[in-house]
């Protein structure tokens, strides 16, 4: 046990009062590990309960493998008491887990296991790092801790905490910016869910208000929170002699396990006024129907259940947004899927993929679809920008900062997506210097304009877009780190076109009705030969070498049918044994095997690792997706 001289500048305020804190709980500073709060039984229950949070925090460890494995760190998910629901991570670090019970069911509240990040965080509100001898029980000074805390949408509740933890000697100062940033994400996760159900639940909604014209209405979410109320509800409610706050965003009570709230939530709800809504047997609210007059109340509610609200064809204005992206793949399917979840949602997006691929499509579907959909659309190809006049082009410029400035000055890109989004193509390529003025923007939301010292507030929404591996990039000292963090709260993955074969005919069609559109003339399809060769080509440039590639043929063929003879001839040895363009095994044998350990590693992706989901992907057995798992040497950090 550590004794001395423990005043203040020796010792952080933070862990001095948790300190005291343990003191006055009187914790023992001999102990080593945390107690287990729970029997398994209770544990699948708490699992249950938490059960988007921990399907949020699945998503997004999975980008994490070579992060925690390069720090030899585990990530640790809790509940709002310190209960650990799961951990990811070292593999080294969880073989040591039974000792000091870094397992799902222990606890690590302070007055439990005394000061360490997660319980400290929880007792002050906000994310700490607890590193070394600054742990209040003796077994724990090895370990370095960082916690942030996970919150509801508008940081009202305080959903649980995510801790990164690591022998001291591997830890630094940088795990707690991991920290407050995978509890961002998480939070991005949630809320990108969240907004999808919402949205869902007010569509349902809305096409049912005509059965309660002069009734009083009121939508509540999942959490029992008022989502939407109608001009009849507070003058019903003041008639009847009920005074409740039913604004927008207040909790009127606790939903239970069957959708309902009872009289023992809410004296004033009768039991008849209330009406789950139930999607796909997801619970995402429910309507409280104050009748205008009180015999009418089991009548509107027999009749809205004749309407049936829990229909699972459901249309919202996030599927249009992504109509135009041609798609009959699963794995782009999938990859369209998580864009629509990710669209509603107001975090960063990074979006990953080949050059070529369609990022852009996706970044401007995603706008869109978003809450800022009305708004500016600014793309930016960041590679394409003079090192020199990036700054300028990014964040404005004052009347005479340069020669050649536009008399005036001019705004920036930031400020012209000012309530809309900025989509920051090839961000990769950005400049040391710049990334560090950006990081300061996406922090702070000020823009300055290069020649001024006037901040100027935008309300942005940030998507980007690379084709490199940004974590090679600041392992070699290309990339900041922390911006990284900033812009990839959230990733989605845009699988190249060779590893979506079942896309390439639909794509090549919709193309050439596009050009047929555009330039007039006589309508072409492609012959039977022609959509082998096509199939067969490795498409290194992806979805726009097609387009450009069937512009050439559209323009240079006379027949209304396009034939492999129409094929340029220098692209024919890229086929992948195409009638008429054969190679030999040994040529193609390496390209076939990278094409499929691709296609096998974005359908495991997309299908969050489950085997059986991605062996339904890829159309074989699970048994047969095992061996070649096994044998392309495919890991979760592939």
């Amino acid at each position: 046990m550590v004794r001395g001289d423990v005043s203040k500048p020796l010792v952080r305020d933070v862990v001095l009062k948790s300190w005291k804190r343990c003191r006055e709980a009187q914790v023992l500073p001999e102990g080593n590990g945390a107690p287990l709060s729970m029997a398994d039984l209770d544990l699948e229950r708490l699992h249950d309960k938490h059960s988007n949070l921990l399907r949020a925090a699945f998503e997004v460890s999975k980008t994490l493998s070579s992060t925690l494995r390069e720090s030899k760190s585990v990530l640790m998910v809790t509940d709002s008491q310190g209960v650990i629901l799961e951990s990811y991570g070292d593999k080294a670090i969880n073989k040591s887990r039974v000792e000091s019970y870094v397992y799902p069911g222990a606890c690590w509240g302070e007055q439990q296991r005394g000061t360490n990040a997660i319980g400290t965080a929880l007792a002050t509100g906000g994310p700490v790092q607890i590193h070394a001898l600054e742990h209040y029980c003796e077994g724990l000074r090895e370990w370095t801790c960082s916690a942030a805390l996970i919150r509801g949408q508008h940081n009202t509740d305080i959903l649980g905490a995510v801790d990164v933890s690591g022998f001291d000697k591997t830890l630094n100062v940088h795990s707690l910016a991991l920290a407050i940033s995978i509890s961002s994400q998480i939070e991005a996760t949630l809320a990108g869910w969240e907004a999808h159900d919402r949205i869902v639940l007010l569509q349902l909604c809305s096409e049912k208000a005509s059965h309660w014209k002069s009734d009083g209405l009121i939508i509540l979410d999942n959490r029992g929170c008022v989502i939407s109320v109608n001009q009849n509800a507070q003058e019903i409610l003041r008639s009847r002699g009920i005074k409740v706050d039913i604004t927008r965003g207040n909790r009127l009570g606790e939903m239970g396990a069957t959708s309902s709230l009872g009289a023992s939530s809410l004296q004033w709800i009768s039991e008849d006024w209330i009406q789950p809504v139930v999607v796909n047997g997801k619970k995402l609210g429910m309507i409280i129907v104050i009748p205008h007059q009180v015999s009418s109340t089991r009548s509107v509610l027999a009749r809205s259940a004749d309407t049936s609200l829990n229909q699972g064809a459901i249309r919202t204005v996030v599927n249009h947004a992504f109509d135009r992206i041609v798609r009959r793949s699963e794995v782009m399917c999938a990859a369209i899927d998580r864009a629509k979840r990710l669209a509603v949602a107001k975090c960063p997006i990074l979006i990953l993929g080949e050059t070529g691929v369609g990022k852009e499509e996706f970044a401007h579907a995603i706008h869109e679809a978003s809450g800022v959909g009305d708004g500016p659309f600014i793309p930016v190809n960041c590679g394409a920008l003079a090192k020199d006049l990036v700054a300028s082009e990014l964040f404005g410029y004052a009347d005479g900062s340069f020669t050649g400035a536009r008399r005036g000055g001019r705004a920036g890109k930031f400020e012209e997506a000012n309530g809309g989004t900025l989509f920051l193509d090839e961000i990769g390529e950005l400049p040391a210097d710049i990334q560090t003025h950006l990081l300061r923007v996406l922090q702070d939301g000020n823009v300055i304009r290069v020649g001024e010292s006037r901040e100027r507030k935008v309300s942005v929404r940030i998507l980007s877009a690379t084709h490199r591996d940004l974590r090679t990039d600041i392992a070699e000292g290309r990339f900041r780190e922390d911006l990284y963090y900033r812009i990839a709260l959230a990733s989605l993955t845009i699988p190249p076109l060779r590893a979506r074969t079942n896309d390439i005919v639909p794509l090549a069609e919709h193309f050439l009705e596009l050009l047929f559109r555009q330039y007039g003339g006589r309508k072409k399809r492609l012959d039977d030969e022609l959509i082998e060769v096509l199939r067969a080509y490795s498409w290194p440039g992806n979805v726009r070498e097609m387009r450009n590639l069937l512009e050439s043929m559209f323009h240079l063929s006379d027949s209304d049918v396009l034939g492999s003879d129409d094929f340029p001839h220098e692209f024919i040895r890229e086929t992948r044994g195409a009638k008429g363009g054969c190679i030999s095994e040994m040529e193609t044998g390496g390209n076939l095997r990278s094409v499929e350990r691709e296609a096998i590693v974005i359908a495991l992706m997309q299908t969050q690792w489950n085997m059986l989901k991605a062996a339904r992907l890829l159309g074989i057995a699970r048994s047969t997706l095992y061996q070649k798992v096994k044998s392309y040497g495919i890991s979760t950090v592939s």
